[in-house]
């Protein structure tokens, strides 16, 4: 149940960058936002992240998340939309499409129609279900979940966490209006495990946002920011001087090795930089590196790091 004295969040923005006519506008978060299920702020265990893409003052999409979902669910009002992870019919006949809140692969141009290099047939455009709670109204007309945990007090088995952004890193796409105009923005998060404060990936950071300027154009997910959150990587030296380097890989994202003979040293760049290949649903993919020619030295530390962010 939502208390009235939910409080609404101040964000801090660092940076607006417009390019001219039919431009993306980009806010960056500078810290990322940290939003998740059982977060209680102060005093009240609810709280709203509101989203205002063309910073007009009027919010375009509000998240409720904290501790009396448990879990986080967005508001908007009709015509806006959200892209879902359909959900497969309950009967076969059944013609009414039903999700929740998507999380599409770093990339994806977000338009019209939802174009990635992997297949995305199980995503649409949705005016997510009518809100009839009295006391969400003033949040939106319509609302979607974006993920939920089952808590296990009340089902006495281990949580379970549910929806389509746990544990991933990627964007929600997002389509709405502007007067009477169709624009087309999208939120780039990162919910992965390796944030040990949240339980099963039901959590995390809020990078950032853009939007198109231009009304009906499409806009390419690039990434907002790079997440606080590190890449953990797997390490193993062969006898022929070799290293091979694994971790798990944000779809899409761009990624460096780096590495150095003693901590003391400065890390030096060991490859160029190379574009994370796809995956379905945006789960992380398991990437792999090998360095040749290290005979000489038994012992290095390796680091992998994130490139390519939009400016």
């Amino acid at each position: 149940m939502l208390r009235k004295s939910t409080r609404l969040v101040i964000l801090i923005l660092l940076s607006v960058l417009c390019n001219g006519r039919g431009s993306v506008q980009t806010t960056r978060l500078d810290p990322p936002f940290s939003m998740g299920a059982f977060q209680e702020t102060d005093d009240d265990p609810f709280s709203i992240f509101s989203i205002d893409f063309n910073l007009d003052g009027i919010s375009d999409f509000r998240f409720s998340y904290g501790a009396g979902g448990p879990g986080v669910a967005c508001y908007f009002n009709y015509p806006n939309q959200i892209a879902i992870l359909r959900a497969a019919p309950a009967f076969p006949d059944q013609t009414n499409v039903y999700g929740t809140m998507g999380a599409l692969p770093l990339g994806t141009i977000i338009g019209s129609n939802l174009v990635s290099t992997i297949d995305l047939s199980d995503y649409t455009w949705h005016f997510g279900t009518t809100n009839h709670y009295d006391l969400t109204l003033a949040f939106g007309d319509h609302q979607t979940s974006v993920f939920g945990v089952i808590d296990p007090v009340t089902i006495g088995v281990p949580s379970l966490a549910a929806g389509d952004p746990v544990a991933k890193e990627g964007v929600m796409g997002f389509r709405f209006l502007i007067g009477t105009n169709v624009h087309f923005g999208y939120v780039h998060f990162d919910f992965r495990t390796n944030i040990n404060r949240w339980y099963m990936g039901a959590g995390g950071y809020i990078l950032g946002w853009a939007y198109e300027t231009e009304a009906d154009k499409p806009i390419v997910a690039a990434p907002i920011s790079v997440s606080p959150t590190p890449f953990s990587m797997d390490v193993r030296a062969q006898e022929n001087g070799a290293f091979d380097l694994t971790w798990k890989a944000t779809p899409g994202a761009i990624f460096q090795i780096e590495g150095t003979p003693s901590l003391s040293q400065p890390f030096t760049t060991f490859t160029p930089a190379f574009l994370s290949r796809p995956n379905f649903h945006a789960n992380q993919v398991i990437e792999d590196v090998t360095i040749f020619g290290m005979a000489n030295y038994p012992i290095y530390f390796w680091r992998v790091k994130r490139a390519g962010v939009s400016n």
